[in-house]
């Protein structure tokens, strides 16, 4: 079969392809057979209608339509493997039967469209220098301690201090009103977690068991309840029961003794492995923000319209994703969303903005591989493949018959278009 490539202006390609007579020929006679093994003529038994019956019933036009319809999966997956097209949509399809009895089959395949890069490279954009210090691994360390801490009854008379677990009662006033939300009891408050207005937990410090006092705050500026925001108050608070935080003994034991961090044998030892992870970990929020601000920035210069069909593929994707984790977490997607109190719909819409971000992302990757003339060669994606196989201790052919090849090929190309995009800053 002769094929035919070409490229449209409205991000669609032409596909087509002459089939030759013979195989047009067996083609219109399987859909014959097909069609008369499914009519149910009056005076006929099922699947009995003689040949030239069904090709009155239908036609010399619909026998070829169906014979089209025949050839045209075959042919189309065959073209799009020459020419390398990927679909975003389904392709229409269009047939012509020539005097000489050849079919020709016409396909139009909507594709992504080609970013236009505007200026991509020295845009200044700065990359945030991580640095971990002794104090950092220090409190992450006593955050460990607390989860093994002591609770120890405060002694009659003694004062709540920092660090200090207090059970308060407050009424809070405005003005000498009070205030809705402003009045609890049995509260419990760690004084320094600041997880209370700014002041409040000051205020409980030296305060003892029994004791009654009134503490002054200013409520912040952007506090959620709009009507309080900026406000003063005034807590009249009445302290219960106070427990001091006794953490552990920082020492080799407690080291060797930690579940989440295993196999340690001194605290020189976990204080070095929480510096690492904690330098890995602000390391890759580090290096997220760059690159999220370097897209951005992209953006801001490049050219590209996105059809809602490849934002709505995205939306897809994000949800095989989300319903990946929640099964990994004991969930169904159902059940997450009645828990967060959202449907479907809602799920959808509210990923469209990051699925816009991520097709984008890829199309402006996509445009910096051909500006740079990147490509992925057979034995670079062989390579890829072994090495993963070996990590995954499988077979080489079992992993490649168990992945689709030219989806990998191409990851492997983004890789490489994004170490282009970062080394040209």
């Amino acid at each position: 079969m002769s094929t035919q490539f070409t490229k449209n202006d409205n991000n669609t390609v032409t596909l087509t392809t002459v089939v030759d007579a013979e195989a047009t020929a067996k083609a219109e006679k399987k859909a014959i057979n097909k069609a008369a093994a499914h009519m149910n003529l009056k005076g006929f038994r099922k699947g009995k209608v003689p040949t030239q019956v069904v090709k009155k019933y239908f036609g010399a036009d619909g026998i070829t339509s169906m014979a089209a319809e025949e050839l045209s999966q075959a042919a189309l997956n065959s073209m799009l493997d020459e020419y390398d097209v990927e679909p975003i949509d389904r392709p229409t399809l269009d047939f012509k039967k020539n005097e000489d009895g050849t079919l020709e089959l016409t396909f139009i395949v909507p594709v992504a469209p080609e970013a236009k890069l505007g200026e991509w490279k020295n845009l200044g954009i700065e990359k945030k220098t991580v640095e971990i210090s002794d104090e950092d691994v220090e409190n992450a360390v006593k955050s460990i301690a607390k989860k093994d801490a002591e609770m120890v009854a405060a002694e009659d008379g003694e004062e709540a201090k920092e660090g200090d677990f207090v059970e308060i009662d407050f009424v809070g006033t405005v003005d000498g009103e009070a205030f809705p939300g402003g009045t609890a009891n049995n509260v419990s408050v760690v004084i320094g977690n600041h997880e209370f207005i700014p002041g409040f937990e000051e205020g409980l410090v030296g305060m003892k068991s029994g004791e009654s006092k009134d503490i002054e705050v200013t409520f912040p500026e952007d506090y959620r309840a709009a009507e309080l925001a900026g406000k003063k108050a005034v807590f009249h608070v009445t302290a219960h029961d106070i427990y001091h935080v006794v953490l552990p003994e920082l020492n080799d034991d407690f080291a060797k003794n930690q579940k989440d961090i295993p196999n340690m044998e001194s605290m020189d030892q976990l204080r070095e492995t929480i510096k690492t992870n904690m330098t890995n970990n602000a390391q890759a929020q580090a290096d997220d923000e760059y690159m999220t601000a370097l897209f951005a920035a992209i953006r801001g210069n490049a050219e590209v319209d996105i059809p809602e069909v490849m934002i709505n593929d995205e939306v897809d994707a994000l949800i095989r994703e989300l319903n990946d984790n929640m099964r990994q977490s004991g969930l169904t997607l159902d059940q997450y969303l009645k828990f967060i109190g959202q449907t479907v719909d809602n799920l959808r819409e509210n990923l469209k903005g990051e699925a816009e971000t991520r097709v984008f992302n890829t199309l402006v990757l996509e445009a910096i591989a051909k500006a740079e003339n990147l490509s992925v060669s057979d034995e670079e994606l062989d390579k890829e493949i072994a090495e993963y196989a070996e990590k995954a201790n499988m077979p080489v052919e079992t992993l490649k018959s168990r992945v689709d090849l030219k989806k990998w090929k191409h990851t492997l190309l983004l890789d490489k278009a994004t170490e282009a995009m970062v080394d040209a800053q």
